[in-house]
């Protein structure tokens, strides 16, 4: 019997009141709803050379090692694995921060080892898929690092520059 009072004193009383404080609540903004990973603006894109020759090298012989065994010697994917290389890959990843690429390797892959590359690895593979895709290469090595990623996006096509 105590339980059917609680249960109705909840229902008649305490549910409307918390009803009532989320329904008059604001909606959140926008910007909240944007899908998660996608940013509305980045300070750089991969086309502003943010790797160097050398890192995509290595990134290479990492690939060749790890990786090149489900997604193909040509980045073209096989099976189940996707491909790493022209528009499709492009589109799945345009808008995204390049940290949002390298957490997804660095979290997921290889399938079979999770966890076996090291952040460092990873950033050097990733730079190696950017060159197969043809963004240039710069004198500066992309740094492993979050904060830093997450300043560059992935962007399908060059942006046009403004002509003066």
């Amino acid at each position: 019997m105590r339980g059917s009072t609680l249960t109705f004193l909840y229902c008649a009383i305490l549910a409307p009141v918390l009803v009532g404080a989320t329904a008059n609540r604001e909606a959140p903004p926008a910007v909240a709803r944007r899908p998660l990973g996608r940013v509305a603006h980045a300070a750089r894109s991969v086309w502003d050379s943010v790797y160097t020759a050398e890192q995509a090298k290595r990134g290479e012989a990492i690939y060749v090692a790890r990786c090149a065994r489900c997604h193909a010697e040509k980045l073209t994917g096989q099976n189940d694995s996707p491909t790493l290389v022209g528009p499709m890959f492009l589109a799945n990843w345009n808008n995204f921060t390049v940290f949002d690429l390298n957490d997804k390797i660095y979290t997921m892959m290889p399938s079979d080892s999770v966890g076996v590359l090291s952040r460092e690895l990873v950033t050097d593979v990733m730079t190696y898929v950017f060159s197969f895709n043809g963004f240039p290469a710069g004198k500066t090595e992309m740094q492993p690092t979050p904060e830093y990623m997450k300043d560059i996006k992935i962007q399908a096509s060059k942006p046009e520059r403004p002509s003066r």
